[in-house]
């Protein structure tokens, strides 16, 4: 915990921002492509037919689905945040195609996200009655499929936790500072960016050995993330409508409309979410 402490830190104080953004686009494509070999013995039993549910657990697990794909919320400020960063020392780059590139990554990043959460199922595909939280059942069924398998499966979900902790201590530290009116100098940044992070560790420490429990905390957020998103994206969609604010660069009505049936449906799977684990 510490060591993943002092490295997550030492992405602020290094400012290597790309290098890492880079690193982790990396380490994503290793666990899609690591997830394509796994499913390779698998693909006879796998059926790519519609499947509806009203069940309780398929109707949660697609709550879960929708909000891991959207979680955290402040994914979008960090996007913005980040891509203004990346390109605002290019003074020849224009906002126009500044903008583009804020849609185009968070596409990808969706779409990855999405093929990460598909794939996991497909693997998941005849685990029977194997429990999740018991890391030893589980590297067991997965060194039956590929050796090496459990060795990858570990270093690629470190991999994402450290990308997820990244991601989410930036999103918090720069909404902190602008709640509070002060600039992103990096002694600010970083005193949010790490002050933030101490009681993740601290959770995290007290509930390492019932994994269980930190599990379900989880697959909870994630259900009712859809809800919380649907409140960050309607205020980011009235901002990005305003003509006063974006001047030529605001969203045409088209563009608002499907925008904002997006977040309906997100809504609506929040919502379902909330129904099946009461």
């Amino acid at each position: 915990l510490i060591t993943f402490f002092i490295l997550h830190l030492l992405v602020i104080i290094t400012k290597n921002y790309e290098k890492t953004e880079k690193t982790l686009i990396f380490i994503s494509f290793l666990l899609i492509l690591s997830s394509i070999v796994a499913i390779i013995p698998k693909s006879p039993q796998l059926h790519f037919s519609a499947y509806i549910s009203t069940s309780n657990n398929f109707l949660t697990y697609l709550a879960i689905n929708i909000g891991a794909v959207v979680t955290p919320p402040c994914m979008l400020i960090y996007q913005s945040s980040a891509t203004s960063l990346k390109y605002n020392r290019i003074n020849e780059i224009t906002v126009k195609y500044k903008l583009s590139w804020i849609t185009r990554e968070t596409a990808l990043g969706a779409i990855s996200t999405e093929l990460v959460i598909v794939f996991a199922e497909a693997i998941g595909t005849g685990l029977n009655n194997v429990d999740p939280t018991n890391t030893f059942q589980l590297s067991s069924v997965l060194r039956s499929i590929f050796s090496v398998l459990p060795m990858i499966f570990g270093i690629l979900i470190l991999s994402a936790g450290f990308l997820a902790l990244i991601v989410v201590s930036l999103s918090s530290a720069w909404g902190v500072l602008e709640s509070l009116g002060k600039d992103n100098h990096i002694r600010n940044l970083l005193k949010i960016y790490s002050l933030e992070s101490i009681p993740a560790i601290i959770v995290v420490y007290l509930y390492s050995y019932n994994y269980s429990e930190v599990l379900q905390f989880a697959t909870t957020l994630l259900t009712l993330a859809p809800i919380v998103f649907t409140v960050i994206a309607t205020i980011l969609g009235i901002l990005v409508s305003n003509k006063n604010i974006m001047k030529e660069h605001a969203y045409s009505r088209l563009r608002m409309s499907i925008y904002f049936l997006t977040v309906a449906l997100i809504f609506i799977g929040g919502i379902i979410g909330v129904i099946s684990i009461t």
